[in-house]
């Protein structure tokens, strides 16, 4: 399977002839609705892991640049997929458990979403605030907008065998790895794709080591955000990388934050 980095949480799939995208936002507060360097066509399918809008903002306009390609989401966003008025493209996965999709199986395991509570999100954006206002209300706009719907790990089979696992925001401190292994027993990615937090390295080692995949490639949707307003946002890679020998997915342009 070849994967290709989007910027924030997103990854092109491609497996045979069949292509895929996960969560795939490249704009950012800086450059509202800025189109990728990527060519996404032809796209087959679009899966998001949660409805955020550093995740779901840009799949409307992708939706129309596609008018074939399908859209698969958990059951908290039906009423925002039904709105796009994408009639028979649409579809509401279950959780849990394996669904085809045009000859793609998508399954959606749920998690908590990274972070630390609303109150420490609030002190977070007030000190972002502080370096650079105008930018903190664009990122406020992208990263808590949108109708949310749950956050999910993500599990593609494509119809060629070849498989990936997407977990973007689900796994940090405060994740139970023995629930995780639970979870994802009995699945074994050709590629597991590792969102990494700042300050989450170790975390995200051990959660990785309960995934019997064949390789893992790290990413990190929000570094750079941290970076862009004056704070050390760097992720210690060797944390994650060394125990794996993974290889650290790269955009191959001027990435969003």
């Amino acid at each position: 399977m070849k994967a290709t980095y989007l910027g924030w949480s997103g990854f092109l799939l491609e497996g045979g002839d069949v292509r895929v995208a996960i969560d795939p936002h490249w704009s950012s507060w800086t450059q509202p609705g800025a189109l990728p360097p990527w060519d996404l066509t032809p796209l087959d399918g679009i899966v998001l892991s949660h409805g955020h809008n550093d995740h779901a903002g840009d799949v409307p306009d992708l939706l129309r640049l596609h008018p074939r390609a399908w859209l698969a989401i958990g059951p908290g966003l039906r009423a925002w997929g039904e709105a796009l008025g994408i009639g028979s493209r649409l579809r509401i996965l279950p959780i849990n458990l394996p669904a085809d999709v045009h000859g793609v199986s998508v399954r959606l395991l749920p998690g908590e979403h990274v972070g630390e509570g609303l109150v420490a999100q609030g002190r977070t954006m007030l000190r972002y605030g502080l370096r650079r206002p105008v930018s903190a209300l664009g990122l406020a706009r992208y990263a808590f907008g949108g109708p949310g719907g749950g956050t999910h790990a993500v599990f593609v089979r494509m119809p060629d065998g070849s498989s990936a696992l997407h977990a973007a925001e689900v796994l940090h401190r405060k994740t139970r790895t023995g629930a995780w292994a639970r979870q994802v027993a009995g699945i074994k990615p050709d590629l597991f794709l590792l969102g990494v937090e700042p300050g989450e390295e170790k975390a995200a080692a051990r959660h990785a080591l309960a995934v019997n995949a064949v390789q893992v490639r790290t990413f990190s949707p929000h570094a750079r955000t941290r970076d862009h307003f004056g704070f050390d946002g760097g992720v210690v890679w060797d944390l994650v990388e060394r125990p794996l020998h993974a290889t650290r997915a790269q955009p191959l342009v001027g990435a969003s934050p």
